[in-house]
């Protein structure tokens, strides 16, 4: 069974997805039992499927379940999987003592902008501006200008003023 709880600070998907993704890794649900579609656990639980797609998204990208194009979402198999999760209480003593539980921080936001070369990454920002903007502006069909912006501006012609006018 899946609960929220109106008191707790942490966003509704990630308390659906910690219920689920705690009874997947405690053996309280099996593998291949199928969960509650999304509309329908959005609506037990008075939240938006967007939220319910977030906490499930979170499921997928960690391999606890699958998508079985229309049919639903099942639980994968985890006896085989090779990688640890950190429980709540590693989380909770890591961040007591400021430590880090992993090689990597994927967090959004929080790069390594030191070490990023920059100017490297402005010149190729600039060659590439610099090279679509010769192959789209720097070249027309004919000594008279684009053919696109001339029908363009005869049609405003046509429009605001009544001229008629033609591209040439």
């Amino acid at each position: 069974m899946i609960y929220i709880n109106e008191n707790d600070d942490r966003p509704l998907y990630l308390q659906i997805y910690d219920n689920v993704r705690s009874s997947i890794l405690s053996g309280a649900v099996n593998k291949d039992t199928p969960l509650p579609p999304i509309r329908v656990l959005s609506e037990n639980l008075k939240v938006s499927k967007n939220t319910v797609e977030h906490a499930y998204q979170e499921l997928l990208d960690e391999g606890l379940i699958r998508s079985v194009v229309g049919s639903g979402y099942y639980v994968n198999d985890i006896s085989g999987m090779r990688f640890s999760f950190p429980t709540e209480e590693h989380i909770a003593e890591a961040v007591k003592q400021n430590t880090d539980f992993a090689q990597y921080d994927f967090r959004y936001s929080v790069g390594d902008t030191q070490h990023f070369p920059w100017t490297k990454w402005k010149q190729y920002v600039d060659d590439a501006v610099l090279t679509e903007a010769s192959n789209q502006f720097g070249k027309y069909e004919s000594n008279k200008g684009s053919l696109f912006l001339r029908e363009e501006i005869r049609g405003f012609l046509k429009r605001a003023r009544g001229v008629e006018c033609e591209t040439e």
